[in-house]
This record gives C-alpha cells, structure tokens and sequence, in this order.
C-alpha cells in the first residue's frame, strides 16, 4: 500500500523490518532474492542509493547462501 501511494522510504522501512524479522524467508518458500532487490527499489526510489545498496550487500553477505527455491533464478 504504501509503494502504491508513493511512500516509498516508508514502504522499504516496513519491508525491511519483515525481511529482518523472518531472514529465512515465508515458510516452504525460503530466502526470496526477488524480495530483497524490491526492498532496495523503494529506497532508490527515495532517493537513498547508498541504503539500496547496503541493502543489497546485506543480502548478499547474509542470505544469498540460503537461497533454495529461487536459485535457477
């Protein structure tokens, strides 16, 4: 909701708390690399590149392992 109403730092600081808060991913699905690169799209379109892109190296650093059902993508 808050992406569609342009809110987009509220709307990555609310995907951000869900991805921290269950960093192994919704269950039977797993870490969703899909997710965290939506997550860094909203603070780009802020305007904050450099949290997107802290963003995204957590990710990498942190999760990208532990990615199962995704990993052809």
């Amino acid at each position: 909701i808050l992406r569609g109403l342009g809110e987009h730092r509220r709307a990555g600081e609310e995907w951000l708390r869900y991805l921290r808060d269950t960093p192994d991913g919704s269950p039977g699905m797993g870490v969703s690399p899909q997710s965290w690169a939506d997550c860094a799209e909203q603070f780009a379109l802020a305007g904050d590149t450099a949290r997107a892109v802290a963003l995204l190296e957590e990710y990498l650093a942190r999760h990208a392992a532990r990615v199962t059902h995704y990993a052809r993508f």
